[in-house]
C-alpha cells in the first residue's frame, strides 16, 4: 500500500527544521547583541594618555573589543585573544582598581556602574531581556 504525498510531507518537514534553525541562530544573534551592549556599558575605559595612561590603547578599547560567536545552538561573548584589550580584559573584569576618569564620566552619564565584574553585572541585566527577545523571534 502506498501513502499519497509522503514526498512533499518530508520536504516540508525539512524545510520547517532549516526554517527554526535558521530562526535560532538569528534569536541567538539578538540575545548576543544584548548581552555585548549590557556589558560594555559597565566596561572600564582605558586612560588616555593625559589621564596617565600608558597610551599603548584608545579609550574604549575594551568596550569595542567584546565580541560574540553564534553556533547553532549557543552564543559565546568574549574579549578575544588577539583583541588589543586581551592583555587587561581578565584583570578589569576580576580585579579591585580605581575608575579613572573616563570611566566615571561614562558612569555619570549613564547612570549604569562601571567597572569591577562587568561582564557578569551587563550578564544579570540582558538575561532579564532574553524571554521576551525569545518569545519575538522564537514564539515560545
Amino acid at each position: 500500500m502506498a501513502v499519497k504525498g509522503m514526498d512533499n510531507f518530508r520536504r516540508n518537514i525539512n524545510k520547517a527544521i532549516r526554517d527554526r534553525k535558521i530562526a535560532v541562530k538569528k534569536t541567538l544573534s539578538v540575545i548576543g547583541d544584548n548581552h555585548i551592549l549590557e556589558g560594555s556599558k559597565r566596561a572600564p575605559i582605558s586612560p588616555t594618555k593625559s589621564e596617565g595612561g600608558k597610551g599603548k590603547t584608545n579609550p574604549g578599547t575594551l568596550r569595542m573589543s567584546i565580541k560574540k560567536q553564534v553556533y547553532d545552538m549557543s552564543v559565546v561573548i568574549r574579549v578575544s585573544a588577539n583583541s588589543q584589550a586581551s592583555d587587561y580584559a581578565v584583570s578589569m573584569h576580576e580585579d579591585y582598581y580605581n575608575l579613572g576618569q573616563g570611566s566615571l564620566n561614562s558612569q555619570n552619564r549613564s547612570g549604569v556602574e562601571v567597572g569591577r565584574k562587568f561582564f557578569t553585572r551587563g550578564r544579570a541585566v540582558a538575561v532579564t531581556k532574553d524571554q521576551k527577545i525569545l518569545k519575538k523571534y522564537l514564539s515560545v
